[in-house]
C-alpha cells in the first residue's frame, strides 16, 4: 500500500512538470544560428503566445526515483489546459484538465476535482506544485507580480530563473514557428531535479482530440 501511494505521488510530480512544456525543440534552425540580442524585442510576443500542443518527455530525480515519461499539452488559453503522462512507473496514464475555476484529476484511481490544480495536487497527493506559474516558465518568462532573479546568456536570452524557490536552467534555444524558445530546461527545488525535453511543438494550436 505505501509503494501504491508513493508511485501515485511521484506520479503527480510528473503532471505538475508537464506545464513546463510549453517550449520546444525543433530541427529546423541550429542553436548556433541563434541570433544575438533577439530575445528582448520578441519578450512581448512570448508575453502574447497564449495557445499551443506540444508533446515530449519529462525525466525526473528524487533520492527515491529515477525515471522518464512521455507526455501531451495542449493549452487553449490561460484557464483551459490539458495534459496527458504515460509511462512511469507501469501504471497507465494520468490526465490533468483545468477550464476557468475547475482542476480534474484522472488516472486508474478515479476522478479528483478542485477549485485549482494546486489545491488538487495537495488534496489528493499530499503537496502541491507551483502549476499556475509553469504556465509562464515554459516560454522562460518569469510569473508576474512576484520575486524573481534571471541571469542572461551571452546573447541576451534567460540562462536561468530563479523564483518561488526553483532553480530554473535553459538551454537548446531553438525557432519555432516563429519563436525563439528554449528546448531544454532543468529544474531544481529541494531534493527534486527535472530534465524536459519537448519534441513537438505546435505554437497556436489546440487539438480538441
Amino acid at each position: 500500500m505505501l509503494n501504491l501511494l508513493f508511485k501515485s505521488r511521484l506520479t503527480g510530480l510528473f503532471i505538475g512538470l508537464l506545464l513546463l512544456s510549453g517550449c520546444a525543440l525543433s530541427p529546423s534552425t541550429p542553436p548556433q544560428e541563434r541570433p544575438c540580442g533577439r530575445w528582448e524585442s520578441q519578450i512581448p510576443k512570448t508575453e502574447a503566445l497564449q495557445r499551443w500542443t506540444v508533446a515530449g518527455k519529462v525525466n525526473l530525480r528524487t533520492p527515491q526515483q529515477n525515471d522518464t515519461a512521455s507526455f501531451d499539452w495542449q493549452q487553449q488559453n490561460p484557464d483551459h489546459y490539458r495534459m496527458m503522462i504515460s509511462g512511469p512507473f507501469g501504471i497507465g496514464r494520468n490526465t490533468l484538465e483545468q477550464q476557468n475555476d475547475q482542476a480534474v484529476l484522472s488516472n486508474g484511481n478515479g476522478t479528483f476535482h478542485a477549485s485549482s490544480p494546486e489545491g488538487l495536487m495537495q488534496q489528493q497527493l499530499g503537496w502541491s506544485l507551483p502549476i499556475s506559474a509553469l504556465y509562464y516558465w515554459a516560454r522562460a518568462l518569469p510569473a508576474p507580480n512576484q520575486p524573481y532573479h534571471m541571469t542572461p546568456d551571452v546573447c541576451g536570452y534567460p540562462a536561468t530563473l530563479d523564483q518561488q524557490g526553483w532553480h530554473i536552467e535553459y538551454s537548446q534555444w531553438t525557432f519555432s514557428d516563429g519563436y525563439w524558445l528554449p528546448g531544454r530546461l532543468k529544474m531544481h527545488y529541494g531534493q527534486l531535479n527535472a530534465t524536459l525535453l519537448q519534441k513537438e511543438w505546435h505554437p497556436g494550436r489546440y487539438d480538441t482530440e
